[in-house]
C-alpha cells in the first residue's frame, strides 16, 4: 500500500484546527501576553466562533488537526501509559492518558509519545480524540486508531484521516443490532463510530497490518480490510459448530494481529477473554486458554519475523503451529508492587514492552511500564502521583 505524506496545512486549515481544546488554551495564553484589551477581544471572538463551530458533528471537528500543546517534538512527561507500539528502529511509542481523563474501563488517551534513549519522552502527535490502538506499516509510517477514525501520522506530526467519518455504526432500527459496513464502502465515508458512540458501546477500534502492507480494522463487530482502491472489505470469520461452540459469524472482536501466512488472530468473541485464529479462507478456530469470565480482551501483537504474540493478564504467549505457548509470566512483583499486564508490544530483537491496568481498577498504587528480555525485567517508568487506595 503506497503511503503519502499530507500537504502542509493552509491558514484556513489552521483556523479550523484551533477548535481543539488544547490548541484553544495555547492561543489564550499567547493572547494574554499581548495585552488585556486585545486578549479580551480575541477571547470573545474565539468563544463565539467555538459556539457556532460546536454545532458541527464529531466528523467535522476531527477531520483534520495539527499537533497541539506541547507541540510535536517537545519533551514532556508520561502521565498514564495506554496502547504501545514499536517502530522498526526499536523506538517505543506510547499512547498517553492525561491524569484527569482516566476512567473505569477506558483510557481516553489523546496523544502519542516516543521514549528516547535517555528515558525521557517526546511528543509525536497530540489533540487526538481518543486513542485505542497504534500500529506501524511496513514502511515505518505510524497509524493511530481513535474513536471512529484511523489516522496516518507524518514525520512532522501532522495527521491524515484514512478511514472513518465520525458517525456511529449503523444499527437495525428494530433490533438495535449493528448492521456492519458493506463491501465497497469508501473508507472515508464509513461509519466506524463517533467519540460518543464508542464510549457508550465500549467497542474501540483496533488496527493491524498484514502481508503486503494491508491494513485491517477491528470495529468490535467486524474485521475490515482496506483495499488499494480506498474501500473497505469485510473479512469473513465463520465459526464451525464443534464441542459446544455455536456456529455462525464470529462477533465481539477486540485487538487483532496478522501473521505472515495471512492468518489473523483476534481477542474477544463469544466468551470474553477468548483468542481466535481466522484462516485466510474465513474459518475461525478457538484457541482457548482464556479466562472465559469477562474482563479485558486478550491483547495480540505482531512479533519479529511475522510471528504473533498474545497476552492474558499476567503473561505473554507466542502462537506456534496454531497454539499459544507461554514465553514469559509477570507473576512476580515489580518494584515491590503487583504487575497486571494490559498493553504490550515487541521490538525486532524480541524485547517485550508492557504496561498495566490503570489506576481506575485500583489494584495498586502505581502504574508501571517495563521491558522484559531474556527473562530480565527492567522498570522503565512508574507513575508516582497516584493517591494510594
Amino acid at each position: 500500500m503506497t503511503q503519502t505524506v499530507p500537504p502542509p496545512l493552509t491558514s484556513e486549515d489552521l483556523g479550523e484546527e484551533a477548535l481543539f481544546p488544547q490548541a484553544r488554551r495555547l492561543r489564550r495564553r499567547r493572547w494574554a501576553i499581548r495585552g488585556g484589551i486585545v486578549a479580551s477581544a480575541c477571547l470573545i471572538a474565539g468563544l463565539v466562533f467555538a459556539i457556532f463551530s460546536g454545532r458541527a458533528s464529531d466528523s467535522h471537528r476531527a477531520a483534520r488537526f495539527v499537533a497541539g500543546a506541547p507541540p510535536a517534538g517537545a519533551l514532556t512527561m508520561l502521565h498514564l501509559a495506554g496502547a504501545l507500539a514499536v517502530a522498526r528502529d526499536g523506538e517505543l511509542y506510547v499512547a498517553d492518558v492525561p491524569q484527569d481523563r482516566a476512567s473505569f474501563g477506558a483510557l481516553n488517551a489523546d496523544r502519542v509519545l516516543v521514549r528516547l534513549s535517555d528515558g525521557r519522552f517526546r511528543v509525536v502527535v497530540a489533540n487526538v480524540p481518543d486513542i485505542s490502538g497504534l500500529a506501524f506499516a511496513p514502511d515505518g509510517t505510524l497509524y493511530i486508531a481513535d474513536a471512529g477514525w484511523v489516522r496516518q501520522v507524518s514525520r512532522n506530526g501532522l495527521t491524515r484521516t484514512i478511514a472513518g467519518d465520525g458517525r456511529p455504526q449503523r444499527r437495525n432500527p428494530s433490533t438495535n443490532a449493528p448492521l456492519g459496513i458493506p463491501a465497497g464502502t469508501r473508507a472515508l465515508s464509513a461509519p466506524l463510530g463517533s467519540i460518543h458512540s464508542v464510549a457508550r458501546t465500549g467497542n474501540p477500534l483496533h488496527i493491524a497490518f498484514g502481508p503486503g502492507g494491508r491494513l485491517y480494522i477491528s470495529t468490535g463487530t467486524q474485521i475490515l480490510r482496506l483495499t488499494a482502491q480506498g474501500t473497505l472489505e469485510p473479512v469473513r470469520a465463520n465459526v464451525t459448530p464443534v464441542h459446544g461452540l455455536p456456529g455462525g459469524q464470529l462477533r465481539g472482536f477486540g485487538p487483532i494481529a496478522v501473521a505472515s501466512n495471512g492468518t489473523f488472530y483476534v481477542g474477544g468473541g463469544l466468551w470474553g477473554w477468548s483468542l481466535w485464529a481466522v484462516s485466510p479462507d474465513g474459518t475461525a478456530h478457538y484457541l482457548g486458554f482464556a479466562r472465559q469470565s469477562g474482563g479485558n480482551y486478550v491483547d495480540v501483537h505482531p512479533g519479529p519475523d511475522g510471528t504473533v504474540y498474545a497476552a492474558n493478564g499476567d503473561g505473554i504467549r507466542l502462537i506456534e503451529h496454531g497454539k499459544p505457548r507461554t514465553v514469559f509470566e509477570f507473576s512476580h512483583k515489580i518494584a515491590s508492587e503487583y504487575f497486571s499486564l494490559t498493553n504490550f508490544a515487541i521490538d525486532p530483537n524480541g524485547v517485550i514492552y508492557a504496561d498495566e491496568i490503570p489506576r481506575a481498577y485500583g489494584f495498586e498504587e502505581h502504574q508501571q511500564l517495563v521491558a522484559e528480555h531474556n527473562r530480565n525485567v527492567t522498570l522503565l517508568w512508574q507513575e508516582n502521583n497516584r493517591v494510594p487506595r
